[in-house]
């Protein structure tokens, strides 16, 4: 995942405002809010599907934890879904 707007613009061919445009729009989020949700969402996949701890999920993408965002508890996300 590129780590700036920057290189994420250069990365699909548009430039940085276009890019803060298209991600408003379509998301309704900043990119900054974008990201960190998607980061959260795959931490959240990664919690719920395989048996990595918490610190080596969150050591992964380089930036700590998911802090106050509303996925749950990790070990809320661990647990068995009743009717799954």
């Amino acid at each position: 995942m590129p780590d700036s707007l920057a290189a994420a613009a250069r990365a699909v061919g548009a430039g940085e405002r276009t890019l803060e445009r298209r991600i408003r729009r379509s998301s309704g989020k900043s990119p900054i809010a974008f990201v960190q949700d998607l980061r959260v969402e795959e931490a959240v996949h990664q919690l719920e599907t395989t048996e990595r701890s918490i610190e080596e999920i969150a050591a992964g993408d380089g930036r700590g934890g998911s802090r106050g965002r509303e996925a749950g508890t990790p070990c809320r996300l661990r647990a068995p879904q009743s009717g799954s």
